[in-house]
């Protein structure tokens, strides 16, 4: 999880990158203190033992203190494999600052 430091406009980057046993579809969602960020949902369709790269990318005005995650969810007894190096990531790019 991030917290965010400065109320803006935010640039949000997220992934996912591994395998699964049963074909499924994946869903990574970026949430702002538990809650999902509009236009933050990623899904994809993938068969069974098929490597996959989920992203997506965002802009979102987020408030100083705010907690960013990232959530995924594929269907029931899937297993999740992530791939060698970076399995998941969330960028958080800062664009403005709010006028005074």
């Amino acid at each position: 999880q991030l917290t965010v430091t400065n109320a803006g406009d935010y640039e949000i980057n997220y992934g996912l990158l591994g395998s699964i046993n049963t074909a499924s579809t994946v869903t990574l969602t970026v949430a702002a203190n538990g809650t999902p960020v509009t236009s933050a949902t990623t899904t994809g369709n993938y068969e069974a033992d098929e490597e996959f790269n989920l992203a997506g990318s965002t802009i979102a005005t987020l408030a100083a203190g705010d907690v960013i995650t990232l959530l995924g969810s594929a269907g029931a007894s899937v297993t999740l494999t992530p791939n060698g190096g970076t399995n998941a990531y969330v960028t958080v790019k800062q664009l403005n600052t709010p006028a005074p």
